[in-house]
């Protein structure tokens, strides 16, 4: 569940992606503090908390790759919501086309 303690360790970035993915706005030139009040005052926090505890996403790694989430895989594998949006070597490995979403 999300709470401030849980939003605190996440970078100011992430914090900020979470603001877009929820639809607010007015946070991009808001202090750490602050962006983490906007989520939880948004009430829209236990929504993407249900989409997080329900939807796995799942992947194809077409070479090997070394990832922080599941270490190296290669061929198809499994992440929840908060393990991808942390995971930014998978990231940055579908936009090289290394990984694809199925």
């Amino acid at each position: 569940m999300y709470n401030y303690e849980t939003l605190k360790e996440l970078t100011v970035e992430e914090l900020k992606d979470m603001c877009k993915d929820l639809g607010l706005r007015g946070y991009s030139k808001l202090n750490e503090d602050d962006i983490i009040e906007k989520l939880l005052s948004s009430g829209k926090l236990e929504a993407k908390e249900e989409i997080k505890e329900t939807n796995d996403l799942n992947f194809e790694a077409l070479r090997t790759i070394k990832t922080k989430s599941k270490g190296d895989v290669k061929g198809k594998f499994t992440l929840t919501k908060e393990q991808f949006e942390k995971d930014i070597g998978i990231q940055k490995a579908i936009k090289f086309g290394y990984v694809v979403k199925l």
